[in-house]
């Protein structure tokens, strides 16, 4: 049974809180310039892993890409039309779009530039707030959770995508 048809103010309900938490931690750091221990907890890491995790964490960087996530995107939008259901399809759509297209606009709205614990070893852009990975694969996966997923299987799903 899917949620979103049984209880309809759940999906805006969810957005809503999610969108206040986003806006919470961009008011501390637009004033603060930084939530208290990132940079700590940053050198801590460096300093256990040195560079470890690189490689790793470039495959991940290029997994989460945007191109990588539009065709997955796409695949799942297919899927959801092939079994019927084009009102999911739709708000899969809108959701990831608006993940995907408002990013670059708060990164220029907060000009937050990157650590500078180290030299990345990838490029990315010149601003590291909010992640632009991480919002995209995070639009994609709360859009799974909540469009495809059944609800009985949801918590487990939203717990796999964090």
């Amino acid at each position: 049974m899917n949620t979103a048809r049984t209880h309809p103010g759940g999906i805006p309900v969810i957005a809503a809180l999610l969108t206040v938490g986003f806006v919470a931690l961009a008011a501390w750091v637009e004033v603060a310039g930084s939530v208290p221990g990132d940079r700590w907890v940053l050198v801590e890491l460096y300093e256990l892993l040195g560079t470890d995790l690189d490689d790793p964490m470039v495959t991940v960087g290029r997994a989460t890409d945007h191109a990588p996530l539009i065709v997955f995107s796409f695949l799942v939008v297919g899927m959801l039309l092939g079994f019927g259901r084009r009102r999911d399809a739709r708000r899969f759509t809108l959701f990831v779009a608006i993940g995907l297209l408002v990013n670059p606009l708060l990164k220029l709205v907060f000009q937050r530039p990157r650590p500078d614990v180290r030299v990345s070893p990838g490029s990315l852009s010149t601003y590291g707030f909010p992640s632009g990975h991480a919002s995209a694969t995070a639009a994609v996966i709360g859009a799974l959770v909540l469009f495809v997923v059944p609800s009985r299987w949801r918590p487990v799903a939203a717990a796999v995508g964090l």
